[in-house]
């Protein structure tokens, strides 16, 4: 049975989504500064990256806030405007898909640094799935700055589901394989496989949370796609992966204060963060 568009799966949806967008950035902003205090000596690309997606996600937030305000009070009520796809939309969609691409890339780059020492091939494997998601995300984005009104989405819907599908499939694969990784790094060693363990548990709720969100997110784009309950879910998802990515970098402080043997797991995480290719 179709689910009929009203204000409340719509806007509603939408106002909702930028509501979560707005909590989020507060976590980025403390995850961030935690992590200029807590790690100096970081190198410097990585303290680059960092601030990159910060004043990306800082310029970003504006862009929701203009597009919801204009929906909500400027057009309400006009049916016209409210279908048509503006500039400001399209932009929108391009920083989403740029902010979630690095961040994946990073998490990429991560995962083939680590893994590298077990299995070259499933490295690649992980590479390559990490690709396909970048070659369906450029191109959904390109197809929707084509557009000129939402019900125009139908006519790449197909790509948009598949791009939606490898995206959930990239996270999964990525958290899946960071967490083999760090078993596979086990040694006989109780207190060392402890902690092991307390880092899988951040690589999978990073993970998780992305993978589920991502899953939700073509679960109504599928069942209910004349709301825009896909909408609001949308704008959390880039925030997510900045955050995840973030806690995973302050993970290394966490984890460490806790451990109270003589393993150093900063060396372990830090090798997840290296940017060199040796």
């Amino acid at each position: 049975m179709a689910v009929t568009a009203t204000i409340e799966n719509t806007l509603g949806a939408v106002f909702l989504g930028l509501i979560g967008w707005a909590i989020l950035f507060g976590a980025i902003s403390i995850q961030v500064f935690l992590y200029y205090s807590n790690f100096p000596d970081d190198r410097r690309l990585q303290k680059i990256i960092v601030g990159a997606l910060m004043a990306v996600s800082m310029v970003h937030l504006a862009f929701p806030i203009y597009t919801t305000y204009i929906s909500l009070i400027s057009n309400f009520g006009n049916t016209n405007s409210q279908m048509a796809v503006s500039w400001i939309i399209k932009v929108q969609t391009s920083l989403d898909s740029a902010i979630i691409l690095t961040v994946k890339g990073l998490y990429t780059w991560r995962v083939y640094t680590l893994g590298k020492h077990f299995s070259r091939m499933w490295s690649l494997v992980v590479v390559a799935v990490a690709a396909m998601g970048w070659a369906f995300g450029i191109a959904v984005s390109v197809e929707f700055n084509k557009i000129e009104e939402w019900n125009d989405i139908y006519r790449f819907r197909t790509l948009l589901f598949t791009s939606l599908a490898v995206l959930m499939t990239t996270d999964i694969v990525l958290a899946g394989s960071l967490c083999y990784y760090l078993h596979k790094s086990r040694s006989i060693y109780t207190r060392t496989n402890g902690v092991l363990v307390r880092i899988m548990h951040y690589a999978i709720v990073c993970g998780f949370f992305t993978s589920a969100f991502a899953t939700a997110n073509l679960i109504c784009a599928t069942t209910i796609p004349d709301t825009y309950v896909h909408i609001g879910i949308e704008y959390l998802l880039p925030r997510l992966h900045v955050f995840s990515y973030m806690s995973l970098l302050n993970a290394r402080k966490t984890v460490s204060e806790r451990d109270d043997s003589s393993f150093n797991v900063s060396r372990m995480l830090n090798e997840i963060s290296r940017f060199d290719s040796g």
